[in-house]
């Protein structure tokens, strides 16, 4: 695998099956969802977003999961051997057991912890990067129309940024 991200979305089977390989061989993974709720009455998955140890330096990718089944990566949030790191959990959780009949297992929640540690118990995701790590993540293309095709650079970009 390559330490560049790609701005191109994984939409390919054998692409997602050796992504969770990789999460199943590293036993950790970051995790982030973007989905459309608005004019729904229930909400629609439109990207998976993964991030992995590897040894050759950290990988992230962004999975279209309109185009391909993410199966393989929510079950891996069931994976007691797997730990899945999401920060303000809820939401995603509850998403992929709507989706995928999936409950989490082995999640660290950073947004909790992040309490715990007395950084505020609402810390966004960016406010906690920022603090954390001295990196500026652009919330700018946050509250964008994920399930539209194709998406930006600014949005596939955000998306990797975000896990």
């Amino acid at each position: 695998m390559t330490t560049e991200p790609a701005l191109a979305l994984v939409d390919a089977p054998e692409a997602v099956a050796e992504i969770a390989a990789a999460i199943r061989a590293a036993g950790s993974f970051a995790l982030d969802l973007e989905f459309m709720t608005e004019g729904r009455y229930v909400a629609e998955l439109s990207l998976v977003q993964v991030g992995w140890g590897d040894p050759d330096g950290p990988e992230v990718r962004a999975i279209d999961p309109l185009k391909v089944d993410a199966r393989e990566i929510a079950e891996l949030v069931a994976d007691p051997d797997v730990e899945t790191v999401i920060h303000s959990a809820q939401a995603d959780l509850a998403l992929l057991g709507q989706v995928f009949s999936v409950r989490g297992r082995g999640i660290v929640d950073t947004q909790i912890a992040a309490a715990f540690l007395g950084l505020g118990d609402q810390i966004g995701y960016a406010a906690l990067v920022e603090r954390m790590a001295g990196v500026y993540i652009d919330k700018g293309s946050q509250f964008t129309e994920w399930s539209r095709r194709p998406l930006t650079d600014d949005q596939v970009r955000y998306a990797l940024d975000d896990v």
